[in-house]
């Protein structure tokens, strides 16, 4: 169906009220999200397999952050390496910081059965562009282990990115090992969050367990969490499931 012109001006305007108060928002904490859109496009113009359907917000939050000499993040976790793309992303916008990033071990069945990787020769390819892209900075370091064991995990960190499996028990575990794991000045980003109540529940991608364990925390005076739209589109903003990414600062 053609979309009348009216139509779309009112969804064009509607957008440009969203990116207005998502900005509002990348204030909130200091950051100007024009500058970090301008710096991802340079990095991107550098590194062209940055340019990937994965992109979102995201970005420009670490793209802000780095951008701010009011942050300081020496040790970067990331949980849910993917195909090593956003760990190469934080290299090239923190270079003197030591990145740390985990995900399942190959052999896992969580990870062969999800993402397509249970075709053998798409895994090839997959595992073939992760560990190319993670050796092209030295300043990342791979785990090839379940989130689950950053319970005995010693290291502080002072920026974490929490994208692994987003329902219960996993995220659950991930943020609670992630708040152990930081300090009162750390910043925890928090991918996928759901507003809007899930019909159809799993364990790994679709999921209100992120926004549940957020709320509890921040009702026990744990932390303190914003939202920011994931992604500033049509899809994102009128569809139900919005998607929205939280950054939480611990308060005790």
């Amino acid at each position: 169906m053609l979309l009348k012109f009216q139509d779309i001006l009112f969804f064009s305007n509607f957008i440009e009220k969203i990116k207005k108060i998502q900005e509002d928002k990348f204030r909130q904490f200091d950051l100007d999200r024009q500058s970090a859109i301008q710096l991802i496009s340079n990095i991107k113009n550098e590194y062209p397999f940055l340019n990937r359907e994965m992109s979102s917000e995201h970005e420009l939050i670490f793209s802000a952050l780095s951008l701010n000499n009011k942050y300081k993040f020496k040790n970067i976790l990331e949980i849910g390496t993917h195909d090593g793309a956003n760990a190469f992303l934080l290299s090239k916008l923190f270079p003197s910081s030591k990145i740390m990033t985990w995900d399942l071990d190959e052999k896992n069945s969580y990870f062969i059965n999800s993402y397509n990787r249970a075709n053998k020769i798409f895994l090839k390819k997959f595992l073939l562009r992760r560990n190319k892209i993670i050796k092209l900075n030295k300043n990342i370091i791979f785990k090839k282990k379940n989130s689950l064991f950053l319970a005995f995990e010693k290291k502080e960190f002072d920026l974490i990115w929490i994208d692994g499996s987003h329902g219960y028990p996993m995220i659950a575990f991930d943020i609670m090992n992630c708040l152990r794991l930081c300090n009162r000045k750390s910043i925890i980003l928090i991918d996928d969050i759901y507003l809007n109540k899930i019909s159809k529940y799993d364990s790994t991608y679709n999921s209100n367990g992120g926004l549940e364990s957020l709320e509890q925390l921040k009702h026990e005076n744990v932390i303190k969490y914003e939202l920011f739209f994931k992604r500033i589109n049509i899809k994102n903003i009128f569809f139900k499931k919005k998607k929205f990414i939280a950054i939480v600062k611990k308060i005790i």
